[in-house]
């Protein structure tokens, strides 16, 4: 009995060694599995926004950062005037991260509309140089194509949308720019 008891302890002791140098190993080097894409890293700050949206004049504010173990950017616009149809500023939240195992950038959009929202919030992505475009279905057979287009002379983003229907986009409906906070 004693050993059994015995050959039982040191089989724990060599399986806890063996666990902690383990873990000594591992953090010595650790992977890094974080999401890193310099054009999003381009985005990362505070932006004033101004442009076209449906018609209307608008100004937002755009505030970008990293978030969730730098597994997606998240990025946040709210407009200073109110949006007619609900009586609000428009408050928008984008989380942009990549599908490695589909090499496709996707997003998660969620805003005011709530469960109203024309769109399934889902939007996935490419990148062509500079210019990151968002699709995702809307109403119907419709999508809306959202291009982020970085300009680094200028260090300013243009932000377009637009719908396409049958593979063709009409005009875009929403047509902004976006300079650095206070650079304006």
């Amino acid at each position: 009995m004693k050993t059994t008891s015995r050959f039982y302890t040191v089989r724990v002791v060599i399986f806890n060694a063996l666990l902690a140098i383990t873990g000594v190993l591992r953090a010595a080097e650790p992977a890094d599995w974080r999401f890193h894409d310099d054009l999003l890293q381009s985005l990362v700050g505070k932006w004033a926004l101004t442009g076209i949206v449906h018609g209307r004049t608008t100004k937002s504010v755009l505030e970008a950062e990293w978030v969730l173990q730098h597994q997606f950017l998240r990025v946040y616009q709210k407009s200073e005037e109110n949006v007619p149809e609900i009586n609000a500023p428009f408050e928008g939240i984008f989380f942009i991260g990549f599908d490695h195992a589909k090499n496709r950038y996707l997003a998660h959009f969620v805003a005011v509309w709530g469960g109203d929202d024309p769109t399934e919030g889902l939007l996935y992505g490419t990148r062509t140089g500079n210019e990151l475009k968002l699709t995702y279905k809307a109403v119907g057979d419709e999508v809306i194509n959202q291009r982020f287009t970085w300009d680094p002379g200028s260090k300013s983003w243009h932000i377009e949308s637009r719908i396409e229907k049958a593979g063709q986009e009409d005009a875009p409906f929403l047509t902004v720019r976006a300079t650095a906070a206070g650079k304006q």
